[in-house]
């Protein structure tokens, strides 16, 4: 017969020794239980076979409910994390402008937070009282500040917890702590509990299993432990101290116990350390390592692989095992607008409330719509006819619309929901049911169920994701009035907060599991991400509960772990990680990572020294991307290996050879030559005939950064007389830019692009404003001379007879012996013409002559020079960087030098030998114009250029210019 009363237990945390736990306390008409639903879940799989049908699991929260039943008690409903949130929202809204949570009341991640740590808090008794008290033994001890942050917490909590118990709901711990205020007086119907208490401290649920065992009824509760000299897990200590008991240590002799002590381990698994180039790396590696053992036998549910952020490592390993054929079972939670469908439905509301069509533009170009090339063309240009009419546009559209109902019935169904409802108030729920209304009637509904698979399945949870925040939001508020802009406000901030569950694409596969979840056992495991900062984490403060509250509220009795506990508790995770693994243990991290600088953590050092083997890295670095051929295991690999082992064929580059096609790209001598068009041709013929003769420009050009490409010039910045005239030229520009390209991009990119536009104009105001200072000069108020005149002499003497250059500079000053010009670059070029001149540098600042300048303004000084002893050329580059070069026949330099603002050189070179060595140049580019093959030159410019992709010959497309 089982002992009475509370038993605590100490159990090393790995599955195999949890299930020798269960197996040797388990009994007929048991209940399994855990502090946490993670732990639950792992437990289920561990339960005896004999005894699976004969003993129950069940959750902390649900079993306290159901005791509350057998004494009488009506259980209060458990609140869903969307509902906490919801009641935290609506408290941080209506909060007074000088509580110390207004600034960032409105923000959704502080109820989002509020929500996620209150039940936590709840877990050790937390009440508002509670705060209350520490708020005023705080200001007694000269903490105002911090004394008021308590104060306004516990009244936020407080009237949060009113909101949901209006509605009937309830954080989980409120049942337990229902129970515990009646005594045990009633026979309940199970015959005994095992809790598994794990990782999580609970010491209201500690309480509620003591007063099970008032019952007379058995109750054991099994902690993680190890055995002496061990000093890891001391949760369990602490848990097995407030109940007043003594863990028990485990059985036996482990390697795990040694860990972070002085000894070494018995019985390790063998430990290897493996780092790869990259997190995708990692994933390969490891992945290739679950095939071979499962080449050797082994089944693919024995292997594990465990990394720290399923977000991150996810779509990779899943990629890279659809790859290598290698079965990976990876249900994961991801965010709910990582999905196709979900970001789809997001544009449709944002567009119902939008007030620009062009915004229906990016709806229709969704694959959900399936509108085929010419449909969307049509439906593009009535959007944008439609957007000229100014207040008309949205009528205009629905005229066209209805005019044709095939296949613009679904556009004509939001946009008559539109006018139905924009000016509407409803309550939140009738507002749900028009939702779901439109997104049924205009058949957007059915794209998400169609087809068969993981997609289609991620697309039918994505579906449910996006009712349940504002079915959680409508059991609280559903009678709240609200407008349409008001509904599909609160249904966007809920969905960026929202997750949703990508299931796994089989079963029995290689797992995919992260850090932080309770861990089963496996034969063989990978750990990857073994970073600092990782594993362990950085130790930080609680943003709600600093550490000094903490103290303040332990003094009081409740025992909340402060920070310091927390990150002695990543010293737990390492050895429960390290408990997974029963045969073999491989270790990996990666060497390069954009975002953060790769130190690899020092438990990896712990890790040999505890298993008693030398650090022997297998470093996977770049020159590792495939296994030897005789190591190939899966067959893409194989075939990958064998066909780099082959002749590499180079592709020939494309080239114009039918006359008249050539004689469509060949420029007119008698229209002249402009000098971007040379400028271009010296480096890319194919870039020169496409962009200028052409006049086409690839879809990509209109976007990111080359939006701003040019703004300055365009703004004619160098000719504003101050800040306040240039920013405002600069701005109106801009936002002209953007207004062009919005329908071709997502929101959140147009977003990015406008901030980045407005960091843009302050750099290039200041860099301008910086530069006048510099070098002494002010606005260019004197206009651009043409460098066609006949005057200047600037001919090229070309295969085709002469022809004339013709371009712009802006003249900012001029006298009897010198002249300044100022011009933008629109390309550079290395200039290698110069036979008789030299550079001169300032002494010892360590820099290089920048060897490349624009053709334009060498052959403007070329035009000048004759005339003035020097002229002084102010370069204003793409960036908005400044290069003042002095061209002069003879002089040293007299300026300085400063990084990333501007340089100042000297070039000393006779008027002649500059002239010459310029027409010569911009001869040899039109010639090649001439020609007319646009035959393209891949090169560095490759890596800047927007034609790259379209001429199918840059230096990084295919194998031209690469190698093995």
């Amino acid at each position: 017969m089982a002992k009475r009363g509370l038993q605590v237990v100490g159990v090393r945390p790995s599955a195999s020794e949890t299930a020798t736990f269960l197996a040797n306390h388990l009994k007929s008409d048991w209940i399994v239980t855990a502090f946490d639903d993670a732990r639950l879940r792992v437990a289920r799989d561990l339960i005896p076979e004999q005894l699976f049908d004969e003993v129950e699991v069940a959750p902390l929260g649900d079993l306290a409910g159901r005791v509350l039943m057998m004494h009488g008690v009506p259980a209060p409903r458990i609140a869903t994390r969307g509902q906490m949130r919801a009641a935290f929202a609506k408290v941080l809204g209506e909060l007074p402008d000088d509580n110390p949570f207004s600034a960032s009341a409105q923000l959704p991640g502080l109820a989002e937070q509020l929500a996620e740590e209150w039940p936590k808090w709840c877990h050790f008794g937390l009440t508002p009282e509670s705060l209350r008290s520490a708020s005023i033994a705080l200001a007694g001890q000269e903490r105002p500040f911090l004394a008021e942050h308590a104060a306004s917490l516990a009244e936020i909590i407080d009237a949060a917890e009113k909101e949901l118990g209006e509605k009937g709901r309830s954080a989980a711990t409120q049942r337990i702590l229902s129970g515990l205020n009646r005594e045990p007086d009633a026979n309940l119907t199970f015959a005994g509990l095992v809790v598994l208490g794990g990782a999580t401290e609970h010491p209201v649920a500690e309480r509620w299993c003591q007063w099970v065992a008032d019952h007379g009824l058995p109750v054991v509760l099994a902690l993680d432990q190890l055995a002496s000299p061990s000093k890891l897990f001391g949760t369990g200590d602490r848990i097995a101290s407030r109940l007043g008991k003594e863990v028990s240590a485990p059985p036996g002799d482990n390697w795990l116990d040694a860990l972070f002590t002085e000894e070494v381990g018995s019985n390790p698994p063998s430990v290897a350390l493996e780092p790869a180039f990259d997190a995708l790396a990692e994933c390969e590696w490891a992945l290739r390592g679950a095939l071979a053992k499962m080449k050797e036998g082994a089944s693919p549910s024995e292997c594990a692989i465990i990394v720290p952020s399923g977000v991150e490592y996810a779509p990779l390993a899943s990629a890279a095992a659809q790859r290598l054929g290698v079965p990976l079972v990876a249900p994961l939670t991801v965010p709910l607008l990582t999905n196709g469908f979900a970001r789809f439905i997001q544009d449709v509301m944002r567009a119902i409330v939008g007030d620009d069509v062009r915004d229906w533009g990016r709806v229709a170009k969704r694959s959900y719509i399936g509108h085929q090339p010419l449909m969307w063309t049509a439906l593009d240009q009535a959007i944008r006819s439609a957007f000229a009419q100014d207040g008309q546009a949205y009528e205009a559209l629905a005229e066209w619309v209805t005019e044709r109902p095939q296949p613009y019935g679904w556009l004509g169904t939001c946009l008559q929901w539109r006018e139905d409802h924009r000016l509407t108030s409803m309550e939140l729920s009738e507002w749900i049911n028009q939702f779901r209304n439109l997104i049924g009637d205009a058949g957007l509904a059915e794209v998400a169920g169609k087809g068969e698979g993981t997609a289609a399945d991620r697309d039918r949870n994505a579906m449910t994701a996006l009712q349940r925040p504002l079915a959680d939001e409508a059991t609280l508020y559903g009678n709240r009035l609200v407008t349409l802009e008001q509904f599909v406000s609160l249904a966007l901030t809920r969905w960026e907060q929202e997750t949703v569950t990508i299931p796994a694409r089989t079963d029995g596969g290689v797992s995919l599991v992260q850090m932080n979840a309770a861990l089963s056992s496996w034969k063989y495991v990978w750990v990857l991400g073994m970073l600092e900062g990782t594993i362990p984490s950085r130790r930080r403060e609680n943003a709600l509960m600093s550490d000094r509250l903490i103290h303040q509220l332990n003094a009081q009795g409740i025992a909340l772990p402060d920070s310091h506990e927390s990150a002695r508790e990543e010293r737990d995770r390492l050895a429960r990680i390290c408990a997974s693994a029963e045969v073999q243990l491989t270790l990996s991290y990666p060497l390069e990572n954009d975002d953060r600088d790769t130190v690899p953590t020092a438990y990896i050092d712990e890790v040999h020294r505890t298993a008693g083997v030398e650090r022997h890295p297998r470093i996977y670095d770049r020159s590792y991307t495939l296994p030897p051929l005789s190591d190939c295991l899966a067959l893409s690999d194989f075939q990958q290996r064998e066909a780099r082992q082959g002749t590499t064929v180079h592709l020939p580059i494309p080239r114009l050879n039918h006359p008249d096609a050539m004689d469509a790209v060949r420029p007119k001598p008698k229209d002249g030559i402009a000098i971007e068009v040379l400028d271009d041709a010296a480096e890319c013929i194919f870039r020169a005939t496409t962009r200028h003769l052409l006049g086409l420009y690839p879809t990509r050009a209109l976007r990111h950064d080359s939006v701003f490409r040019g703004l300055p010039k365009k703004a004619e910045l160098h000719a504003a007389p101050d800040q306040r005239i240039a920013r405002e030229r600069l701005q109106e520009y801009l936002e002209s830019r953007l207004t062009e390209v919005m329908p071709d991009v997502e929101p959140a990119e147009a977003s990015l692009m406008r901030r980045r536009g407005r960091r843009a104009i302050t750099d290039w105001i200041d860099r301008e404003f910086t530069a006048r200072d510099m070098f002494q000069r002010g606005p260019a108020s004197i206009p651009e001379i043409a460098l066609g005149s006949p005057s200047l002499g600037l001919t090229l003497d070309t295969r085709a007879g002469e022809v004339n250059l013709t371009g712009k500079v802006a003249i900012v000053a001029h006298d009897a012996k010198r002249i300044e010009l100022v011009t933008y670059v629109p390309s550079v070029e290395r200039f290698r013409g110069v036979r008789n001149g030299k550079w001169e540098k300032k002494k010892n600042d360590g820099s290089e002559p920048p060897l490349h300048f624009n053709l334009l303004v060498l052959l403007a000084g070329a035009a000048y020079l004759p005339t003035r002893e020097e002229i002084l050329i102010e370069l204003i580059g793409p960036r908005g960087q400044h290069m003042r070069v002095r061209v002069a026949q003879s002089g040293p330099t007299k300026r300085f030098y400063q990084e990333d603002l501007y340089q100042d050189w000297t070039l000393i070179a006779s008027p002649l030998s500059i002239r010459s060595a310029a027409l010569r140049y911009g001869t040899r580019a039109y010639n090649s114009l001439l020609d007319a093959t646009m035959e393209a030159r891949p090169g560095e410019h490759c890596r800047r250029c927007p034609y790259a992709d379209l001429c199918r010959s840059a230096t990084d497309i295919g194998d031209l210019g690469g190698s093995d």
